[in-house]
């Protein structure tokens, strides 16, 4: 795809909105995965683990990937937008409920599938309210153009 279409290597989306993580995502995320791990539901628990070094419950690692990918799927010209693969995910800074995510894309490669449809391989980052990195993972999808 060439420089002046909509969508080229090198592009970077701050994707248009935000979301404030409520304890009910991580809730819902945690018990509907049958994750057992207590730090994601358990106050005293999780604030007693590693030296007390958590303040609160930490959000389970598939809401966070769910919430970001989400935030992500705005902002590239196309209400269609199928998932081809997630790869390299690195969680970097826990994630409590009250913290408020954003995300941003880094467009790796873009490839014309057909007239209508573009492949593109983005780097996609999760920001908490304090600008600290969330979450990074290499997306690959499609869009309609």
């Amino acid at each position: 795809m060439e420089r002046d279409s909509q969508i080229f290597v090198g592009l970077i989306i701050d994707h248009p909105y935000s979301r404030t993580v409520t304890h009910l995502d991580n809730l819902l995320a945690t018990l509907g995965s049958l994750n057992t791990a207590q730090v994601h539901f358990n106050v005293v628990k999780a604030q007693g683990l590693l030296d007390n070094s958590f303040s609160e419950r930490l959000v389970v690692g598939s809401c966070v990937l769910s919430i970001v990918t989400g935030l992500a799927s705005t902002g590239w010209g196309s209400p269609f937008l199928k998932e081809i693969s997630l790869e390299r995910m690195r969680i970097s800074t826990p994630l409590y409920a009250g913290d408020t995510v954003s995300a941003r894309s880094e467009v790796l490669e873009v490839n014309e599938i057909d007239k209508k449809r573009t492949r593109v391989r983005s780097v996609t980052t999760g920001i908490n309210q304090r600008d600290e990195v969330l979450l990074v993972v290499v997306r690959t999808f499609e869009v309609e153009r």
